[in-house]
Order: C-alpha cells, then sequence, then structure tokens
C-alpha cells in the first residue's frame, strides 16, 4: 500500500491541506508504533499537525474519503470472501480534555468512543483491505451520542 496514492485525491479545499495530510501520514506510517507526536520528525513538523488536526475546515470524513474509496477498490479486486470487522475502543486521555467525556471513574482522564469498520479478505492469507468508516462518540454527551448514532460513510 502507498500511503501517498492512498490519501490522493482528499479534497479538504486547500492543496496545503491536502499536502500536509499526505506527509503526516507518511510519517505515522513509517513508525506507526510510535505515539503521535514521536513519529514526527520535528517541533515544526508536531506543530504542523496540531494545526492541521485543530483546523475547523477539515473534516474527518474528508480526511478518511480516499483511503475509504481505495478500501472498496481493494475489496472489488478481492477474488473470495471479505468480513467487514466492527470494533468499538475506547480512547482515554490522562488529562483534561476540551469535548471529551470523563471516564467511567473519578479522576481528570477524558475519553471517547470510537466504532471503525476494518474490511478483511478471508480465506488463504489473510489480508487488511482498509477502514471502511469510523465514527466517534464521547460518552458523557447524550444529546452529542444521540445525533451521532448513525454510521458515518467518508465516500
Amino acid at each position: 500500500m502507498n500511503i501517498v496514492e492512498e490519501f490522493a485525491g482528499a479534497d479538504l479545499g486547500d492543496a496545503r491541506l491536502s499536502k500536509r495530510l499526505t506527509a503526516m501520514a507518511t510519517r505515522l506510517a513509517a513508525e506507526p508504533g510510535k505515539r503521535f507526536p514521536q513519529a514526527m520528525a520535528s517541533s515544526a513538523e508536531i506543530e504542523a499537525a496540531y494545526r492541521f488536526l485543530g483546523n475547523e475546515n477539515v473534516e474527518p470524513d474528508a480526511i478518511l474519503a480516499p483511503h475509504v474509496q481505495q478500501s472498496v477498490t481493494r475489496i472489488a479486486q478481492t477474488p473470495g470472501t471479505v468480513i467487514v470487522a466492527h470494533d468499538t475502543t475506547m480512547v482515554t486521555f490522562p488529562t483534561e480534555r476540551d469535548g471529551l467525556g470523563r471516564r467511567f471513574e473519578p479522576g481528570p482522564a477524558r475519553s471517547f468512543f470510537m466504532h471503525t469498520a476494518l474490511a478483511v479478505a478471508v480465506g488463504g492469507a489473510r489480508r487488511t483491505l482498509g477502514v471502511l468508516g469510523a465514527l466517534n462518540t464521547c460518552a458523557h454527551r447524550a444529546a452529542a451520542s444521540q445525533e451521532n448514532t448513525s454510521f458515518r460513510k467518508a465516500a
């Protein structure tokens, strides 16, 4: 999988944002076991990544859309059975974070739930084909959770 091709065509409304997405994805793919800030090569890259992620014009669905399209293409080209595995994971930060809910225990930790749909070719050599969708919800805000009950399609 070529990470540059995976995110080519991301419609983020500005060519600079699309270039930043590709640069960040390339760094993260090269260092998959590292935490986000550790995967960036310099403090300038870290700052640029946080500016990108904090940009109100950058939508998660727009970031994921080109990868979903590449995943769909891989599925169409895969002989045999493809399953879509679903997983919900609680992502927790040890300190206060704006917009995130409290964990189910006392303390400052904040968390959100990430539900992901992952396509996998089965039979013979199993192969991950890609993410087909992702949904984030916060536990503490019932109204926000209810607004986001449908599975977001990025393509």
